[in-house]
């Protein structure tokens, strides 16, 4: 539900809460008159008002309106929910309001037969004040965490300046203002649509998720990153809803529909998230129904031992039943027990165990930038003792650079780089974006004519020059298998020259990424790529390690040495590196850990990370990677940071341990409460008024909730989410 919802049933909550307090307050008369009597102040307690409200004609009539006016939908639901056979907390305090009514107006009408002290017509109205008192708080806490998702929503302006003529126009004849043949109308954001041309003025907000066209403007993204810097913005970058652009304007080209952009999508995952149960709610909703339907029995039980057997096994049962009426009257204690147990009982303490910690954790989740996509996943990530984690664009950046090239005897590094280019021109892989800017540098276009191309995950591309020879760009083994006799085995470079292009210099054994060109199975090129890595790794992998989480692996659809050097620079063990792991493999790699008992949780951001992802207990993707891999994970890091990973896991650890907290709160309280509430104490003169068992079962569920809302003490403030670039996609060879 939304926040209009939240604070719907707020509203209806609390007035009815109102109504009910102001009936307890008109309740109380007649005790105040006797307050009064005792004080001397005879005149003030024979007063009309409090005379009237004296009358046991009129507390019957204050009790059938708590009834039929705050109570009503209370009763309405726990008797509904009987009749279906799914009884709830509502059955038990509808079931007791009614008995009091009942005993009360059988006193009113027949005081010799039923014998309870009229004083009971008070405890529908006590019993049912208390009851909405805790709901009235529940709602509050759920209208706050409806609030906290619409306030993303509220980043976004209502109206946007949409360029009607503008998609007519070649893009290198925009310009920012409104000049001679632009049309210009604020129509709603939510009608925008992919390819729309929108104009951002100074001190307005970005509309839509997309790509500048025109203009260099500082945007503030504070509201997403948490940086107070400004980030500079200029043709080709990306663009987020809800930020907020100075300086000068911006033409920005929408990517996606207004409906569908980032901060839509958190909030509408965020809210399915909360609706998703954690498999420890599905037990306390397996006890829930047969833990009414005990509850019953005991009340039945409870009862008919005090009104046969308890006056015969219990010391001064008789003397002790005055507790319960004027007369001393055993049906009336035998009854008054009997509401006690049904009043005290508080299923709702166990229903709400689970669902209010999964609705504070996601929410909080959510504003720290992590995605979690239920509570069945928050449960796991409390349960994680092993990382995976993907190698390029993951613990390193996915944005490696050119530092050596190859060529065959006869042929220039330029052209290499060219050939290599054309093949990777269709792709959308950060080595291809690291050849073509590489392409840059040579000063030189792409080679023509190739058709055919086709990617294989985890290996390279394929495709066919303009003479019909095939060509091959990928790892050593994709090149390996379209080779000529004779290099099944060595040195693929062999026989090549290499060139440092431009840039620091590398050394030849370095073990950055080495891609390979074929030409009919012949090697006649091989380019050298570096990656680095992401600036919180090594701080992230520690954090873990002080988490308590010592098993961190690192797999690559790279080399054997890329993988090594990527695990020592972020502090994980070599030994745990594994390199040249295809899709498959590292789909393998994650069902032998779980094979060992291992909860794992897999880190990726690429489509080659997809089957990992799906595999693990828990996927966890990097936001700024390709659609398979968000699509596929449990998880998403909207900040794209690594340290986010932690952050999960310690919400996911908290957020369970709350649940348990909840759980065990339940439970002890039921396992004291319901004996007292029987009558346990009755020989030593300790006996519950109805209204203080109800209040009992509020304050119960009052402490859950209570107790839920403190997950979001405790945990440091690491800000909100970093955008991630829309059109980066990171898979690695």
């Amino acid at each position: 539900p939304g926040a209009a919802g939240g604070e719907d049933n707020l509203s209806q909550t609390t007035r009815e809460l109102a109504l009910a307090w102001a009936l307890v307050a008109a309740c109380a008369g007649h005790h105040l008159g006797h307050h009064l009597h005792h004080l001397g102040m005879h005149e003030y307690a024979h007063g009309a008002v409090l005379t009237a409200l004296g009358s046991p004609y009129v507390g019957a009539s204050l009790a059938a309106l708590s009834l039929l006016g705050p109570g009503r939908r209370i009763v309405t639901d726990g008797l509904l929910s009987l009749w279906r056979g799914y009884p709830s907390m509502n059955t038990l305090v509808g079931f007791g309001a009614l008995s009091a009514l009942a005993f009360g107006a059988a006193s009113l009408v027949a005081p010799g037969v039923a014998g309870w002290d009229l004083t009971s017509l008070d405890e529908p109205v006590m019993l049912l004040a208390f009851i909405l008192l805790g709901q009235t708080l529940e709602a509050r806490a759920r209208a706050q965490a409806a609030v906290d998702l619409e306030s993303l929503s509220s980043l976004l302006p209502a109206q946007t300046r949409l360029q009607l003529n503008a998609k007519a126009r070649s893009k290198d004849d925009l310009g920012l203002g409104l000049g001679e043949g632009v049309q210009e109308v604020l129509v709603g954001t939510a009608s925008v649509g992919p390819g729309d041309i929108v104009r951002v003025l100074p001190g307005e907000r970005v509309p839509v998720d997309g790509v500048v066209l025109r203009g260099v403007a500082s945007v503030d993204e504070s509201l997403l990153t948490g940086e107070a810097a400004p980030v500079p913005k200029g043709p080709g970058d990306s663009v987020v809803a809800g930020t907020l652009a100075y300086d000068s304007p911006l033409l920005v080209e929408a990517v996606k529909p207004g409906s569908e952009c980032m901060v839509a999508e958190i909030r509408r995952t965020v809210v399915e998230a909360q609706a998703r149960e954690a498999p420890i709610q599905r037990l306390a909703d397996r006890v829930s129904g047969p833990f009414v339907f005990t509850i019953l029995g005991l009340s039945a039980a409870t009862f008919g031992f005090w009104f046969t057997l308890g006056s015969q096994l219990v010391p001064n049962a008789g003397a002790l039943a005055h507790l319960a009426s004027a007369d001393g009257s055993s049906l009336a204690l035998a009854a008054k027990l009997a509401v006690d147990v049904m009043v005290v009982a508080c299923p709702c303490a166990l229903g709400l165990a689970t669902p209010t910690a999964v609705l504070v954790g996601t929410s909080m989740a959510a504003q720290r930038g992590v995605l979690i996509r239920g509570g069945d996943v928050l449960e796991q990530l409390a349960h994680v003792d092993t990382i995976v984690f993907d190698k390029t664009g993951t613990v390193t950046l996915g944005r490696p650079r050119v530092t050596r090239v190859a060529a065959a005897p006869g042929l220039s590094p330029s052209e290499i780089v060219q050939w290599a280019a054309a093949l990777e021109h269709s792709t959308r892989h950060p080595l291809g974006e690291a050849i073509a800017q590489e392409l840059e540098h040579c000063d030189a276009g792409m080679t023509e004519g190739v058709t055919g191309v086709r990617t294989i995950p985890g290996s390279g591309v394929s495709g066919l020059s303009s003479a019909g020879e095939e060509l091959r760009l990928g790892n050593e083994a994709f090149v390996r298998a379209a080779a000529v006799p004779g290099l099944e085995e060595g040195d693929l470079a062999h026989g090549l020259e290499w060139h440092q292009p431009h840039g620091p210099p590398t050394p030849e054994g370095s073990s950055g990424t080495r891609v390979y060109l074929s030409k009919a199975g012949r090697v006649v090129g091989a380019i050298a790529l570096a990656d680095r890595p992401r600036p919180d790794a090594r701080e992230t992998v520690q954090r873990l390690q002080r988490a308590g989480i010592s098993e961190v692996y690192i797999l690559s659809g790279d080399t054997q040495a890329a993988a090594e050097d990527a695990a020592v620079a972020a502090g994980i063990p070599m030994e745990r590196s594994i390199g040249g792991a295809s899709p498959t493999r590292k789909a393998e790699i994650v069902q032998g850990l779980k094979a060992e008992g291992k909860v794992v949780a897999m880190v990726g951001d690429g489509v080659n990370d997809a089957l990992a992802l799906t595999e693990a207990q828990v996927g966890i993707a990097m936001s700024g990677g390709m659609d398979a891999a968000t699509e596929a994970a449990n998880a998403v890091l909207l900040g794209d940071r690594l340290g986010q990973v932690v952050d999960a896991l310690e919400i996911g650890q908290r957020s369970y341990s709350k649940i348990k907290q909840n759980l065990a709160w339940a439970l002890a309280y039921n396992l004291v409460g319901v004996p007292l509430a029987a009558g346990a104490l009755l020989p030593y003169g300790i006996i519950l008024d109805p209204s203080v068992a109800g209040g009992m079962m509020a304050l119960s569920s009052i402490a859950v909730v209570a107790n839920s809302l403190l997950l979001r003490q405790g945990l440091p403030d690491r800000g909100a989410f970093s955008p991630a670039p829309l059109a980066s996609s990171r898979a690695e060879a």
